[in-house]
């Protein structure tokens, strides 16, 4: 590894005296004037649409199950954060300052007996 993959691709593509050509605006932890800047490099459309959480199942039918001691049984498959459809959808899904982007899959099993 690299020593500079430790760094974000923002911090590695900040603007600084060698990096004049930057994608990214300066970074700087030190009191710097240029930190109070108005400025609008960070603001974009949040025209967004999630699918947030689905589930399917199917229920077997009764007929399976005549004569024996199960009632039922369906199966499901569920799962929550599975979409994020926008134009600036890299940026939204980094969550800065919220909780951390994750995504759940499960599948499942009901049995009535």
């Amino acid at each position: 590894m690299q020593q500079e993959d430790k760094y974000s691709v923002i911090a590695r593509d900040s603007w600084r005296e060698d990096n004049q050509g930057a994608k990214y605006p300066r970074i700087s932890s030190k009191t710097n004037a240029n930190n109070y800047v108005q400025s609008d490099f960070w603001s974009f459309k949040q025209d967004v649409f999630y699918l947030d959480k689905v589930q399917i199942s199917y229920q077997l039918p009764a007929r399976f199950f005549a004569g024996s001691f199960v009632k039922g049984v369906s199966v499901f498959a569920l799962g929550s954060g599975l979409l994020t459809v926008s134009s600036e959808s890299e940026w939204l899904e980094l969550n800065i300052g919220g909780k951390p982007q994750s995504r759940y899959f499960g599948l499942g099993v009901q049995a009535k007996f």
